[in-house]
This record gives C-alpha cells, sequence and structure tokens, in this order.
C-alpha cells in the first residue's frame, strides 16, 4: 500500500528536482539514466567483488571506488554495444 502512494510522490518529486537542478548535475542526472541498465548489469559484481577483495578497507572508501568503476564499465559497454548495434 505505502508503494501504491509513495511511486507517483517519488517521480512527481524527480521530476521536479530535474527542472531545478543546476547544470552539471543535470547532466550527471542524464548520464546516470542513459547508462541505467548497464550500470544494473555491473553493480552488484563490482560492490561484491571489492567488497570481498578489501574488507579491511574503510566501507564509504570502497562504496565510492564502487560507484566510479560501476559508471566507468556502464559507459565501457554502452560503447560496446553501440558499435556492436
Amino acid at each position: 500500500m505505502c508503494l501504491i502512494l509513495g511511486m507517483p510522490a517519488l517521480m512527481l518529486l524527480c521530476i521536479v528536482m530535474l527542472n531545478v537542478a543546476p547544470k552539471p548535475l543535470y547532466r550527471a542526472f542524464e548520464f546516470l539514466g542513459d547508462h541505467s541498465l548497464e550500470l544494473y548489469l555491473v553493480h552488484e559484481f563490482i560492490f561484491w567483488s571489492i567488497k570481498i577483495g578489501f574488507e579491511s578497507v574503510n566501507p564509504y572508501c570502497l562504496l565510492v571506488l564502487g560507484f566510479v568503476l560501476s559508471c566507468v564499465a556502464a559507459y565501457c559497454s554502452k560503447l560496446v554495444t553501440n558499435k556492436i548495434m
């Protein structure tokens, strides 16, 4: 029930945020939206690999590293997919 009520509110919030977002933030949202399928496909593998490989490192640093690596992998995957298509 909460999901039914919360989803339209979340969508309206996203629309409002995109209308008032500064240009660099809008471009970041645009990148994430354009590469969302690739991010979905690679982020889980990257985050678990980093978590297992670097257990003693600060978890916030690992989160930032995982996010950056996921974005780079998604961008490369999108380039390869576009070349094939």
